[in-house]
């Protein structure tokens, strides 16, 4: 590969990676979204015929929040198959060569997996909202603006599960998630049991104020973490395109 390119940055090559992310992966989107529509409409009438989702108010919320979670899934599914090629043999090499730098590989798989795939996630929301009567007021509450932010955060960390597992990627990176969850918490009973109350960490203060500058922070602590694990996303891949 030319030097030149694998050190540089041009935005036609990006354009021209997102696009061919799109032509390689056309057939895995519309079936993919098919089954994710479909999924959410037999879990809408099964709710509705058992009698588990009454139609009020409360319960077409309680809709919205798992047709949030099957879209929030359905994300990070898509995001841990966009370095598939670098995965089997028979395509790595093609890939790995491709006329491009790391980080427009990388930002190509980012664009496309979480840009392009938000835009698409928020117009679904908003349709299927009109659809069952709740409005503007589920999709624009703070209570999704957080989760979108959240969101966010575990996109960057699946993107990075896409590109450091070379198999099972998504239940992988799940796993991984799984254990550090569970060294989280050992750490703060651990912490808890020793005298340190949870509710002094500076985390907890970190959320406290005023809905806009509380709104404010977790935006700069949701643009942090995804950045590193993006950076660690670059720096990985650049490692595998070397090896």
């Amino acid at each position: 590969m030319n030097e030149s390119i694998s050190a540089g940055f041009s935005m036609n090559r990006l354009i021209q990676l997102c696009s061919r992310y799109f032509a390689i992966k056309k057939n895995m989107i519309l079936l993919g979204g098919l089954a994710v529509f479909g999924l959410i409409a037999i879990l809408y009438f099964l709710l509705v015929i058992f009698g588990l989702l009454p139609l009020r108010q409360s319960g077409v919320f309680g809709m919205m929040d798992l047709v949030f979670t099957v879209l929030s899934y359905a994300g990070y599914a898509f995001t841990s198959t966009m370095f598939n090629e670098v995965n089997t043999n028979s395509t790595a090499t093609h890939f790995l060569t491709l006329p491009a730098s790391s980080i427009e590989k990388l930002l190509s798989a980012w664009v496309v997996s979480y840009v392009c795939y938000t835009i698409v996630f928020i117009f679904s929301l908003y349709i299927i909202s009109l659809i069952l009567g709740v409005g503007n007021n589920f999709i624009f509450s703070e209570e999704i603006i957080n989760r979108l932010l959240a969101y966010t955060i575990l996109q960057s960390i699946f993107l990075f599960g896409a590109v450091y597992f070379k198999a099972n990627n998504f239940l992988s990176t799940i796993v991984a998630l799984l254990a550090f969850a569970v060294m989280a918490s050992l750490i703060v009973l651990a912490l808890d049991y020793v005298g340190f109350s949870k509710n002094g960490w500076v985390l907890s203060k970190f959320v406290k104020g005023d809905s806009t500058a509380a709104l404010f922070k977790s935006v700069i602590l949701t643009t942090t973490v995804s950045a590193f694990f993006i950076w660690l996303s670059l720096s990985r891949l650049k490692k595998r395109q070397l090896a």
